[in-house]
């Protein structure tokens, strides 16, 4: 009984870091995987959220995107000659060569 109950723990702390990392339900996948330790590989098999994949590769090229306006500190595009918040012109960037 005491070797289940530590296996239990064991496989659903490794399966919830597992989750987390892959963008599972980390609460679900220890439960889970404490009831019934064989489903560790499921969750393996099953590998990465493949549906917030896209979210986050759309987050990195937003950021690439905007800078922030030197007067009022919004979020304005990159090419943004007029802050669209403040409405002051935004000095151009100088290019060091």
């Amino acid at each position: 009984m005491h070797f289940y109950l530590l296996t239990g723990i064991v496989v659903g702390f490794a399966a919830s870091i597992l989750a987390g990392r892959y963008g599972r339900n980390v609460n679900f996948w220890f439960v889970v995987c404490f009831i019934f330790p064989p489903t560790f590989l499921v969750l393996l098999a099953l590998g990465e959220n493949q549906e917030c994949m896209p979210d986050m590769q759309n987050q990195a090229q937003a950021m690439n995107e905007y800078t922030e306006c030197p007067y009022c500190a919004e979020r304005i595009k990159k090419k943004a000659k007029v802050c669209k918040h403040c409405g002051r012109d935004i000095p151009p960037k100088e290019i060091n060569i």
